[in-house]
């Protein structure tokens, strides 16, 4: 196997209060806090992981990212065009204030599993796809259709994908599964419920991110390729990362990670408020993600795109419960 390293407005947010979106003292919004850190002026970068939720450039997690003709620009699969990119695609964004724009250095389109859609449901919205299982979110983009080839975008929710798009391609290629490495002693690797054959021993680091690239067959994968690493420093060290998911237990303080990121909070965080709803997260990063904000998320994809073009509108300010 081949190892590939590579690094508010009152008005607008008076419905969320009434749902529990807001509360608490509002903390400086992630942007803020990036204009006062002294790694930033071009040299501290800033972490998005969330669902494109409309153009102009890209609005992900409700903030605008500008594309250049320097941002690189990829998929699972290699590099891409901007024409690639869809509404409902889940998205790796490192990018970095330039004259008080956010500005991409690299994008890439992250597709927790590509593969072989079986096992799927009546209504075409619950499928296996390489061994695990994804479910098409309310208002989500496509579906399934038994034996295709589809590249699936989402979020982790414990072992299975929450989908909020799915694309068929062409072809019958290899699987790809991206996503939070799982391992304990005397055990093999694992990438949600499917078995990485052909990882040697502390080659891949339990709990983080990794590409992995190879052929499936009952519930185990041979491994090809794996490239361990989310972001790549494109945009120079991270200094703020702001993330889109769901919660799963974790083994250290405070006890909850993001599924399938591959970046654990700082243990002084307070998360069980957000145990149990899709959430978007902001915060420092120093080593660990020392998250500052939570702001519920709605489940289905059209009442989230709604709710994230009002944050954008009240411009990136205070929102969300403090997690601190």
């Amino acid at each position: 196997m081949k190892t590939a390293y590579t690094m508010l407005d009152r008005r607008i947010f008076l419905g969320a209060l009434g749902t529990g979106l807001l509360g608490g003292c509002a903390a400086p919004s992630m942007m803020a806090a990036l204009d006062s850190d002294p790694r930033e002026g071009g040299i501290g970068g800033t972490g998005i992981v969330g669902t494109l939720t409309d153009f102009g450039s890209l609005i992900v997690n409700g903030e605008r990212v500008l594309l250049t003709r320097s941002t690189a620009i990829g998929d699972t699969r290699g590099s891409v065009d901007e024409a690639s990119l869809r509404i409902g695609q889940n998205l790796t964004i490192e990018a970095r204030r330039i004259d008080g724009i956010l500005t991409a250095s690299r994008v890439q389109i992250t597709y927790p599993v590509t593969g072989i859609a079986t096992q799927v449901s009546a209504d075409g919205r619950s499928a296996r796809v390489a061994g695990i299982r994804v479910d098409l979110e309310l208002s989500g983009i496509g579906a399934f259709a038994d034996g295709d080839t589809v590249v699936v975008s989402g979020v982790w929710h414990n072992s299975r994908v929450i989908a909020s798009r799915v694309d068929r391609v062409r072809g019958t290629g290899g699987v790809i599964l991206s996503g939070a490495i799982q391992k304990v002693p005397d055990a093999p690797y694992r990438l949600g419920d499917v078995v990485l054959e052909g990882v040697s021993e502390g080659e891949l680091e339990p709990g983080s991110f990794a590409r992995i690239s190879g052929r499936y067959a009952a519930g185990r994968l041979a491994v090809d390729e794996a490239i361990p690493g989310r972001f790549t420093g494109a945009a120079g060290p991270l200094v703020a990362l702001s993330v889109e998911g769901y919660l799963e237990a974790a083994p250290a303080a405070p006890f909850l990670q993001v599924s399938g990121l591959g970046h654990s909070f700082d243990a002084a965080a307070r998360l069980r408020p957000f145990e149990q709803q899709r959430t978007l997260f902001t915060g420092a990063y120093i080593d660990t993600f020392v998250v500052e904000r939570g702001l519920a998320l709605p489940d289905a994809l059209q009442p989230r795109r709604t709710l994230m073009r009002r944050v954008l509108e009240a411009g990136p300010g205070r929102l969300g419960r403090s997690a601190r």
